[in-house]
C-alpha cells in the first residue's frame, strides 16, 4: 500500500511533498519529494545545514513549514528524509510564526 503524501509549504510557496514514514507523538520522519524549483532547492540547501540536536534545543535555528494544514518545525534533513516536530497549541504556533523563519 502506498504511503500518504502531503504537500509542503515553505515561506508561503508550495515546494514539494513529504511521504510520511514514521510518527512518534509530535515527531514525524518523512521522505522528501522535491518539486525541483528554485525555492525547493533553496529549502534543501538550508535544511541540510541543520544539526538536529542543536535545532531541537534551539528551535529558532530551524525553519517552519506547513503540511496538511499543520505547522511544523524542520529539525533536520538526512538521507532525503525530513525530520519534523509538529506544533498544535495556539501559543506555540504563535511563537513559531514570530521566531522561526
Amino acid at each position: 500500500m502506498d504511503k500518504e503524501k502531503f504537500k509542503i509549504v515553505w515561506r508561503n510557496i508550495e515546494i514539494g511533498e513529504m511521504e510520511i514514514m514514521s510518527t512518534d507523538m509530535q515527531y514525524i520522519d518523512g521522505l522528501w519529494l522535491s518539486y525541483n524549483k528554485n525555492k525547493s532547492l533553496e529549502f534543501e540547501k538550508l535544511v541540510t545545514t541543520f544539526n538536529i540536536k542543536e535545532t531541537y534545543n534551539f528551535p529558532e535555528k530551524g525553519t517552519r513549514i506547513i503540511f496538511n494544514l499543520t505547522n511544523a518545525l524542520v529539525l533536520g534533513f538526512q538521507d532525503n528524509f525530513l525530520l519534523l516536530r509538529t506544533v498544535y497549541r495556539k501559543d506555540a504556533i504563535d511563537w513559531l510564526i514570530n521566531n522561526v523563519n
